[in-house]
């Protein structure tokens, strides 16, 4: 319950990006419990100094005859998180790095049923792929992806993905819902997706 109620703040309270000045404190990711980010955050950056989020970003695609799903995720730094923001349970002041991305589907018969490869607003986009909480582990096998079909009502469509690389692989890796809560989502489940170059 913990993870959903920081991933849904998060959602709704990412702004645009603010400068980190060189005298923001900075903490790795590596190192933030859900606990302490509730509070450790006065004005630190939460950075992604391992650099574990840099093998996810790219373009990651499942191509089965004419379907096709991809998703591209993005690094994107800094992000700031205003203090009180929409009277928020717990005061965010805090910039953090996250993984944010969008998704295409095109299905059997070749219809395009969403495409979300571009979107208008980096503070809601279709893919949260990470954040505090969900920071890859030290194996940096898995994501955990909060997933949003805009198209549709809120609560409706959306939910969780595990995104889980192969065993000895960085380019291939699993997409599969979250069994808990599970929708009627407009895109495949239970796939291996393949990152291209």
């Amino acid at each position: 319950m913990r993870k959903i109620l920081v991933i849904s703040m998060i959602i709704a309270s990412i702004s645009c990006k603010s400068q980190v000045t060189p005298s923001t404190p900075v903490q790795s990711l590596s190192s933030v419990t859900s606990e302490s980010f509730t509070i450790v955050n006065s004005g630190t950056y939460f950075k992604d100094l391992d650099n574990r989020y840099n093998q996810w970003v790219g373009t990651w695609e499942y191509v089965n005859g004419n379907t096709i799903f991809r998703i591209v995720i993005q690094k994107q730094e800094g992000v700031y998180y205003p203090k009180n923001t929409k009277n928020l349970p717990i005061p965010i002041n805090c910039y953090m790095d996250l993984l944010v991305g969008g998704y295409y589907y095109r299905d059997s018969n070749g219809t395009v049923v969403t495409d979300h490869l571009v979107y208008p607003d980096v503070k809601f986009p279709p893919l949260l792929c990470s954040s505090v909480i969900n920071y890859p582990d030290n194996s940096n096998n898995k994501l955990i992806i909060y997933y949003r079909e805009i198209e549709k009502s809120p609560g409706l469509t959306q939910g969780f993905v595990d995104f889980t690389l192969l065993p000895g692989s960085t380019t291939q890796a699993k997409w599969v819902f979250n069994s808990v809560k599970k929708r009627n989502y407009s895109v495949p489940d239970n796939i291996i997706l393949t990152k291209v170059p």
